[in-house]
C-alpha cells in the first residue's frame, strides 16, 4: 500500500483513499498521464477545488484527483479557468498569432 504523505493528509485523504484515487488513475497523472514515481518531484500531487477549500488544505470533499506538478501548477496559473486553459490549448495548436508552423504544438499522444 502506498504511504500516505503529509500533503495528501491535509486533504483529508486517508491510505484507503489514496490508494482508491490511484488506482482509479492507473497510478498516472489525470491529465497528462505521467506515471507516479516514488522520488521527490514525480509524486503525484492532489488537485482540489480551490473555490470550496482555498488555499493549499482541502478537504476530501473538494478533492478532483491526483496530478503531476506541472499539470497541477498549469490549473494553478490559468486560476482554474477552464475557459483560459481551452484557449491556450487552440492558441498553441494555430501556432499562436503569426501561425508559424515550427511553433505549432505536436499532436496528441
Amino acid at each position: 500500500m502506498t504511504p500516505v504523505n503529509p500533503v495528501r493528509r491535509r486533504h483529508g485523504l486517508g491510505k484507503a483513499g489514496v490508494e482508491a484515487l490511484l488506482e482509479a488513475q492507473g497510478h498516472r497523472c489525470a491529465i497528462c498521464g505521467i506515471e507516479e514515481r516514488d522520488e521527490p518531484g514525480h509524486r503525484l500531487a492532489v488537485d482540489h477545488d480551490h473555490r470550496h477549500c482555498p488555499g493549499k488544505h482541502g478537504c476530501a470533499e473538494c478533492v478532483r484527483g491526483l496530478l503531476c506538478n506541472a499539470c497541477n501548477n498549469l490549473i494553478r496559473l490559468a486560476s482554474e479557468d477552464p475557459d483560459r486553459l481551452v484557449k491556450a490549448a487552440v492558441y498553441l495548436r494555430l501556432g499562436g498569432v503569426t501561425g508559424n508552423a515550427h511553433t505549432q504544438a505536436p499532436a496528441q499522444r
